[in-house]
């Protein structure tokens, strides 16, 4: 038809069982991504060696009130800041001990 090569419209036995083989392997590499989807953020970050997440917030969080405490001690937001965190003390210490 129209000068196309027919040799690959022919049965061949040998092909069927290679076509099955290929074919419980394509499945088994699908069941195993499956598998592999399912791992946790934090097993990933374990198995690079990365950080967690909480690690780096704390991190950038020191850094800056480390950057405040550098800053002038005259300026609005440093008040602000430190009224924050006496609250907070205040707070947690009324929250760990209800009675």
């Amino acid at each position: 038809m129209f000068g196309g090569n027919h040799d690959s419209l022919k049965f061949d036995p040998s092909r069927l069982s290679s076509d099955r083989v290929s074919g419980a392997r394509t499945a088994a590499r699908h069941k195993l991504d499956r598998y592999m989807d399912r791992r946790t953020n934090s097993y990933v970050r374990e198995r690079c060696g990365l950080r967690d997440v909480v690690t780096r917030v704390e991190k950038g969080m020191l850094l800056w009130f480390g950057h405040l405490e550098r800053t002038d001690k005259r300026r609005s937001r440093n008040k602000c800041i430190e009224r924050m965190c006496v609250i907070e003390r205040s707070a947690g210490g009324a929250l760990e001990n209800p009675m």
